[in-house]
């Protein structure tokens, strides 16, 4: 990946990009970002960003309890909490006085630490540097997903202004990708609406005159997309295809590191619900098949969870052109991401966590 992005200005790329490249190449270290004479600092840990107690600003965490009004405890008291203690202590305090239970103050914490979060999705001209300077763990309260304080954060933005100065040309075509990370997004129903608002209609005014959600909110769920790479422009496509030139061209080393995942994803997911796993994927590739291209609609699963690519010529030396390889690299995504989801949907988050973790390690093709 291009270092370019790691320090900048928001003029140029914003604040949800930032995020989602950091959450891609699964970085870690601190994003930087210069506010006035202040400067704001964001850790991340392998994509995600983990929250410290010195995210924790005390006279606006008091406001905040102060305004839920969850506490019996005199005002006079509260207040007297954020004079001369550090964060730490300051957090600690609310326990030991037993002003707040704990799962009810990680909880508040977490509300107070993504709301801090959010009010940086308004920046739009900050300078910043993304760092390799980490915190230690055990300072860690908890961790937040990227992916998600991506979209929440977005619809948090106040000004149109903020989004429009970003987006594409309206008579823009979209292009619908099929990308590996859905599995790690929980869309609601009205994200999937806009996601088949897009598929059907594809050019952006068509979209933002039919939406039921009005041209804002759909243009704020648009954003989100292309910052997270789900939807791309056309015409960006089209210069990536014919400009790209770091896309593997070894078609075998494609389809046999694709079914080494596949095969460990079965073995996986035998282990835990036995036989029926087989009938499990097979269900998974049958759903997908109407999203995949003409490439791999011939496909056919094999016994130990390995595909037979019929119709794919594995010992072509150089495979037609990128967009051939580009085409087939996003339904391999959109396979694995079907059977990764699968797994969520029937073992649950931990052990969708544990499987993804492994098929980083397995059959890397890129």
């Amino acid at each position: 990946m291009s270092q370019s992005w790691k320090n900048g200005n928001f003029d140029t790329i914003p604040l949800p990009r930032i995020f989602f490249l950091i959450w891609e190449s699964k970085n870690s270290g601190t994003l930087i970002i210069e506010t006035g004479k202040r400067k704001k600092r964001i850790s991340f840990k392998s994509g995600d960003i983990p929250a410290y107690a010195t995210m924790v600003d005390p006279k606006s965490f008091l406001k905040f309890i102060k305004q839920k009004n969850i506490t019996k405890k005199p005002t006079l008291a509260i207040d007297h909490m954020e004079q001369n203690c550090g964060p730490a202590a300051f957090i600690k305090s609310f326990t030991e006085q037993n002003i707040i239970e704990p799962s009810s103050l990680w909880d508040l914490l977490e509300i107070h630490i993504r709301d801090q979060i959010y009010k940086l999705f308004n920046q739009v001209k900050e300078e910043y540097i993304f760092t390799s300077d980490i915190l230690p763990e055990e300072d860690m309260l908890f961790s937040l997903p990227t992916l998600d304080l991506i979209l929440k954060g977005i619809y948090s933005v106040e000004s149109q202004d903020t989004i429009r100065k970003y987006m594409p040309p309206e008579h823009e075509v979209i292009c619908s990708i099929p990308p590996q990370i859905l599995s790690y997004l929980r869309l609601s129903p009205h994200e999937k609406y806009i996601v088949n608002m897009i598929k059907e209609h594809r050019n952006l005014k068509k979209v933002y005159e039919k939406s039921l959600l009005g041209s804002d909110q759909t243009q704020k769920i648009v954003f989100a997309f292309l910052c997270m790479d789900l939807i791309r422009p056309e015409s960006e496509e089209k210069s990536n295809i014919n400009n790209s030139t770091d896309l593997p061209l070894d078609l075998g080393k494609i389809l046999d590191a694709f079914n080494d995942k596949s095969s460990f994803i079965l073995k996986y997911i035998s282990k835990e619900i036995g036989p029926v796993a087989s009938s499990l994927i097979e269900k998974c590739v049958e759903d997908t098949r109407p999203h995949l291209s003409s490439l791999t609609q011939n496909l056919t699963l094999e016994k130990d969870g390995r595909f037979n690519f019929k119709g794919i010529m594995r010992n072509t030396p150089r495979p037609q052109n990128q967009e051939y390889i580009r085409t087939l690299l996003q339904d391999l995504d959109e396979l694995l991401a079907a059977e990764v989801l699968a797994i969520k949907k029937n073992l649950g988050n931990q052990h969708e966590k544990e499987i993804v973790q492994n098929l980083n390690k397995i059959g890397k093709w890129q």
